[in-house]
């Protein structure tokens, strides 16, 4: 995994300021300090445990949540440092380990989601499905709106920043969208990046229960298309 906290070290390191990435949020933005590190929310919304080499599958959102009360002053030290404990906070979240503070409540749907249907594509169990994955973010950073449309120069100038840069170090067979917004963009990019994409509705919410088996069923028979024999067998 060293190789893996090395490259999200470069990502995380980004001295991008909100010129070349309009709406998005970080704590040092907000204080008038665009060229230094972020505090508190850094570049993130990555995870993987395995090495690049391994990797089927990447997993790709829109952009990173909001931190929570109980990330504040957690993202210290040196870029491979945030790296590493940006890993270690994922794996909280996707084992339903994370650390909240009193009165705070943190919404494991997204997390449990992408575990449910990986699961069933890949025929794996929920706890080796990051053995095959990497999810990750088209923008890295936090935005103003979570859920607005992403604003045209953010996306553009992060995808060619980091996420083909993150194609070149993962080398995925196939690439899983999470919602319309990031399907259409990376489909309009493909002559970039070269793999396949498909459509999968955001985790963060459930498909009706009459039609959760069949569309995650017709989105595994299309997934298997691109991977390794011994995981189709």
């Amino acid at each position: 995994m060293n190789q893996v906290i090395n490259f999200y070290a470069t990502v995380v390191n980004c001295k991008n300021s909100e010129r070349e990435c309009p709406n998005t949020l970080n704590m040092n933005r907000l204080n008038n300090e665009p060229n230094s590190l972020a505090l508190d929310s850094p570049p993130r919304g990555f995870y993987t445990e395995i090495n690049p080499e391994d990797i089927q599958v990447m997993l790709v959102g829109k952009n990173p949540g909001r931190i929570i009360n109980a990330e504040i002053a957690y993202y210290r030290g040196s870029p491979k440092d945030i790296a590493q404990k940006h890993i270690d906070w994922n794996r909280g979240l996707f084992t339903g380990n994370v650390i909240t503070k009193p009165g705070e409540k943190r919404s494991l749907v997204f997390h449990q989601n992408i575990l449910n249907y990986m699961s069933t594509i890949l025929d794996v169990a929920q706890s080796e499905v990051f053995r095959y994955c990497v999810q990750t973010n088209i923008v890295k950073c936090s935005t103003v709106g979570e859920q607005d449309k992403l604003e045209k120069k953010t996306i553009n100038n992060c995808f060619s920043c980091h996420f083909m840069r993150e194609i070149e170090f993962f080398n995925p067979k196939v690439i899983i969208a999470f919602g319309r917004e990031v399907e259409n963009f990376l489909q309009s990019r493909n002559n970039l990046h070269g793999k396949p994409v498909i459509y999968i509705k955001h985790p963060s919410y459930h498909y009706r229960k009459d039609e959760k088996d069949s569309k995650i069923g017709m989105i595994k028979s299309e997934v298997r298309k691109y991977l390794n024999p011994d995981l189709t067998e």
